[in-house]
């Protein structure tokens, strides 16, 4: 049925389209560790600060407020900015 050309050009092409399908896999995985990694622990401490500025009181300090923010988000909250 199919020539040994026609087999070979099948053959590269599919070796191409999985090459394809490797390599927007990979930009997938890279783009989604850059906002788990990045962007979303910026928004939870910008987040976390709006809330501690906001509900500071006499009674509880920003610096505990915001690091109980940071611990209930997920975050680690060694650092303070």
């Amino acid at each position: 049925m199919f020539t040994k050309k026609k087999k070979l050009k099948l053959l590269l092409l599919k070796k191409i389209n999985n090459m394809k399908n490797k390599f927007l896999f990979i930009i997938i995985l890279i783009v989604a560790s850059f906002i788990w990694f990045e962007i979303r622990p910026a928004i939870i401490r910008k987040n976390c600060y709006q809330s501690a500025n906001r509900d500071k009181n006499q009674y509880n300090s920003f610096a505990s407020l915001y690091t109980g923010c940071l611990i209930t988000s997920g975050l680690d909250a060694e650092i303070l900015p």
